[in-house]
């Protein structure tokens, strides 16, 4: 599948997250994950605690620290569709890595810039925003 039909794909009317989100397994999932990404690339990646986004629909992220304590950059996972983007990240090979990490995880990785366009989903809440604000986002005002 194209990004354009996963996102259309898991654009559901559910706001949060989806019906029968399980969050001990998808904790479980993210922190598996987040060791994979440590292996993979010599950073040490931290889950942030997910009850931080309970209000949006983002799940959690994963937070990459490099051995000087700087943060190279975040990956963002979604409640909804297994999907995972990165954040705030300017290196491309370790893009590709963190791709890689989680496709081999089982998410489905979006592209950052792709999220960026504009929403053009059926769920109204959303009109006026970007698939970033729809699948990612830490929390999300009533409209």
């Amino acid at each position: 599948m194209s990004a354009d039909e996963i996102l259309h794909a898991y654009d559901s009317a559910e706001r949060y997250k989806p019906a029968g989100f399980d969050y001990p397994l998808e904790l479980a999932r993210a922190a598996r994950l987040a060791k994979m990404l440590a292996r993979r690339t010599g950073l040490r990646a931290e889950v942030d605690d997910p009850s931080s986004f309970q209000d949006g629909t983002l799940f959690t992220r994963i937070l990459l620290f490099s051995p000087q304590g700087d943060l190279p950059g975040q990956v963002l996972i979604s409640s909804f569709g297994s999907m995972a983007t990165t954040y705030e990240m300017n290196d491309e090979s370790l893009i590709g890595q963190v791709a890689s990490a989680a496709t081999d995880s089982g998410y489905r990785y979006i592209a950052y810039d792709r999220l960026l366009k504009d929403y053009d989903g059926g769920a109204a809440s959303f009109r006026g925003t970007n698939w970033l604000m729809r699948f990612f986002c830490a929390f999300h005002a009533r409209r």
